[in-house]
């Protein structure tokens, strides 16, 4: 695994390679053992298509396929799966591919970017006393995707919003929180990518709004937020967005998956990413074996698995999916709610998850 999103990349392929071990042990899937064949697409749109439409073409096609992990390569190799009617499961968040009609064989096991941002502005609206929260965030394709998001559902509360944009290739954003800050808002939200979210946080207690209760969005709160802060009070007041196995789990509510899970990556070694990267490529092939099974008798091809996949019966495992399955003829990405999301201040990690000071569930 090499490319821009190695260290992902390595993570969601070990994760995997564990699932395919743990399902293989459990007697594999309708009798028959998983095998799993990993090329690297380098993180190349182009390449990724390439090596898709090789496998596709060849004597022994896949019965399925994980169309990388960032949407570029899904939108690469989605035309493919069609063509082909093969069924991809990725992790693509580009709402274009979540498109049934177009692409009836490509599923993401990942939420829509704007529908965790509208969940976040749901959680500040159930605090009492909110009638105005500023919006600041990167001027770029994340922010024009998350603004228009959070003022809809913002309004739709009777909340009314600012939004300031800082430049994301400034070293300082504190001309962009005073703005905000000029605004008096009951409640921040914030989000950035990278080496943003320092400057975030700093800018922040520059601006003097380290007292104003801050949301960080879910993209700024994917790593430890206490290595940016650097043990300093920018984590004072903030509530990390963390989606499923962002949080620590507790012991008492680990599922037997999720504790198989744990097992087989400690035999793998350290961990590169956090754990919730991991359980992403579990959940590949968790979709897979769930699918197959729901087959009911009829033979594993493309077009009975998507439909399938559409007909998903409740989850009785506490952890996996990660989201519960919602795929339907009309919308192929997990559909959220708050309540899949817990928030809170970032306190330590604990395997690869966080540790939060109070966790609060959206």
């Amino acid at each position: 695994m090499t490319g821009d999103l190695e260290a992902a990349a390595v993570a969601v392929n070990r994760g995997a390679e564990a699932a395919v071990q743990y399902f293989n042990s459990q007697g594999g899937v309708n009798g028959h053992k998983l095998v799993l064949t990993t090329d690297n697409d380098q993180s190349n749109p182009t390449t990724a298509a390439s090596l898709l439409l090789s496998a596709l073409s060849g004597s022994s096609p896949p019965d399925d396929v994980i169309p990388g992990i960032s949407s570029n390569e899904g939108l690469a190799m989605a035309p493919l799966l069609t063509r082909y009617k093969v069924v991809g499961l990725g992790s693509a968040s580009d709402a274009s591919l979540d498109n049934p009609t177009k692409y009836p064989y490509f599923f993401s096991q990942s939420t829509l970017a704007n529908t965790v941002t509208a969940d976040g502005a749901t959680w500040i609206a159930t605090h009492p006393g909110v009638k105005k929260v500023a919006i600041i965030t990167s001027n770029d394709a994340l922010g024009q995707a998350d603004v228009p998001t959070l003022q809809a559902t913002l309004k739709a509360k009777g909340i009314s919003s600012v939004v300031e944009l800082f430049d994301p290739t400034a070293t300082d954003y504190t001309s962009t929180f005073q703005a905000a800050a000029a605004a008096k808002p009951d409640w921040v939200w914030m989000d950035g990518a990278g080496a943003e979210v320092p400057i975030m946080l700093s800018s922040r207690v520059k601006a003097n709004l380290g007292s104003v209760p801050t949301v960080i969005g879910n993209v700024a709160s994917s790593g430890s937020l206490l290595s940016y802060a650097k043990g300093t009070n920018e984590l004072a007041n903030t509530y990390a967005t963390l989606g499923p196995m962002g949080a620590v789990v507790p012991a008492s509510k680990q599922g037997p998956e999720f504790k198989a899970m744990l097992g087989l990556l400690d035999k793998q070694g350290p961990l590169v990413a956090p754990l919730f990267v991991y359980a992403t490529g579990w959940d590949y092939i968790n979709y897979f074996v769930l699918g197959v099974k729901n087959l009911d008798g009829k033979p594993l091809t493309g077009p009975n698995l998507a439909n399938s996949l559409q007909n998903l019966p409740t989850s009785t495992d506490p952890q996996f999916p990660m989201y519960r399955p919602t795929f339907t003829a009309q919308t192929h990405n997990p559909q959220t709610q708050p309540s899949d999301f817990t928030f809170g201040t970032e306190v330590g990690t604990q395997d690869g998850m966080i540790a939060l000071k109070t966790a609060y569930q959206g």
